[in-house]
């Protein structure tokens, strides 16, 4: 009953102002709304000023209204911690574009005083200055830790990012751009990267100009807080060769990355012991050596990486020989595997016996028994694949005829289910959607498919 008096007396002499301030340092919603649920009174002040405003996604299209709303509460909007601003879906929508009123998307940002993340996946018309005016309110926000962005091409908002000096505050900066990038703005953006030395994740995917390369970008500048580095080339092979001394350099000098997740290319040769000893994720789908050489080169004080998720190499005794410096039991994700043999692909159960994420490239592969390269029935993937107890999805071999013949895919599905219970996601007939299966109830549903 005390506990109950205390609860009763907390809701009564606390005004809401005050609940309102001590919510808004509670950070994920999961907790929010746990306290949501705890009393009426926290109820009232976190469903209208929190849930629904921490985090915002508006159509600058056609979606006016939520930023709007911004405006006539900013005592909810400064709740915000996430903005996610989209355009139009096709090129053609900017000539229906509507601009807002003068100075509104400054006015807007300037509600949103504890915003952390601001995700921009448009493209402005070259007319539009009021980008300008949001664009300045930006730089100064010292609470914006992640910015991601995303550009069809380098037009208004690639000039006013790549003009600014610096965004020192920056934890995450990650930008796709679509359309290879001409070498004045390419250089321009590797200026202004390199100047945001507090960052903790970068992550870029854009093709660079002929003569030049995404190593580029990092170069021989020092991010002493890196963790993660992501380097994606649309078209992998259009970028020139990287000197392998500009490569070793930024590995060096970045040595407590956790994440390396490349697609370009990575000559990286016999590495100094020690070297990246702190690796959780490694990919590189364009240079399998470079997986080789990182896995086999020792680690500090000679204790196995905390590698939990490979990607982009052949799987082959060469691969095998090479994890002495990997926990494989503590290997949960191995992303586009390509195999050199049924051998291989027989022994990976026994090496990984964890696995809840694998993805392959079933491509023709040696069989010894056969005498000669050839491709895998799908039983006889499911016969491998099974020997997976934990595994939750897997990717690159189909096991149903049609997906869209609903009675002969009801039959497959609950054969497949049968042979792997604990699976939620599979290929479906169709490259662009994955089918999510619910293993509760055996329901299922379709998805667009998000590429690893």
């Amino acid at each position: 009953m005390k506990c109950n008096d205390a609860k009763l007396s907390l809701e009564t002499h606390l005004p809401p102002e005050v609940l309102d301030i001590i919510v808004s340092h509670v950070e994920k919603p999961s907790h929010l709304l746990a306290l949501a649920l705890t009393c009426k009174t926290l109820s009232v002040i976190i469903l209208p000023r929190h849930i629904r405003y921490r985090n915002v996604s508006c159509n600058l299209h056609d979606g006016w209204d939520r930023l709007q709303d911004c405006i006539r509460h900013p005592d909810r909007a400064q709740n915000i911690r996430i903005l996610t601003l989209i355009g139009p879906s096709d090129r053609d929508g900017y000539q229906h574009f509507k601009s807002p009123p003068e100075h509104f998307l400054a006015d807007v940002i300037g509600t949103m005083e504890r915003l952390s993340r601001l995700n921009i996946v448009v493209e402005v018309p070259q007319c539009d200055t009021d980008f300008k005016g949001f664009w300045n309110r930006v730089t100064v926000y010292r609470n914006l830790r992640c910015l991601d962005v995303g550009l069809a091409c380098p037009t208004v908002l690639a000039d006013l990012l790549y003009d600014t000096d610096d965004l020192t505050f920056l934890h995450e900066l990650k930008m796709n751009i679509i359309f290879q990038v001409d070498p004045e703005v390419f250089e321009r953006m590797c200026t202004f990267i390199r100047k945001n030395v507090n960052l903790k994740m970068l992550d870029i995917s854009c093709t660079p100009p002929v003569e030049g390369t995404l190593w580029d970008i990092p170069g021989s500048s020092h991010f002493p807080d890196l963790k993660s580095l992501t380097l994606d080339s649309f078209f992998v092979g259009f970028d020139k060769s990287p000197s392998p001394d500009i490569v070793l350099n930024c590995i060096q000098i970045h040595d407590r990355l956790e994440t390396l997740n490349t697609t370009v290319e990575l000559p990286l040769g016999t590495l100094p012991p020690g070297t990246l000893s702190n690796l959780n994720v490694l990919y590189n789908s364009s240079n399998n050596d470079a997986i080789l050489n990182i896995l086999t080169c020792p680690t500090l004080n000679y204790q196995p990486r905390p590698l939990v998720d490979i990607g982009g190499f052949t799987c082959d005794s060469q691969f095998f020989d090479a994890l002495d410096y990997v926990n494989c039991e503590a290997v949960h994700s191995l992303r586009d595997v390509q195999f050199a043999s049924t051998a291989g692909l027989a022994e990976l159960p026994n090496v990984f016996p964890n696995l809840r994420f694998l993805s392959v490239n079933a491509g023709q592969m040696w069989d010894e028994s056969y005498g000669g390269i050839r491709n895998l029935l799908r039983a006889e993937w499911a016969g491998v694949i099974r020997r997976f107890p934990l595994l939750i999805a897997f990717h690159g071999v189909c096991f149903f005829t049609d997906t869209r013949q609903t009675d002969p895919f009801e039959e497959e599905l609950q054969q497949v289910r049968a042979i792997f219970p604990l699976i939620e996601r599979l290929d479906t007939s169709r490259r662009d959607t994955v089918l999510i299966i619910d293993r509760i109830n055996g329901s299922w549903k379709m998805e667009k498919r998000h590429y690893q």
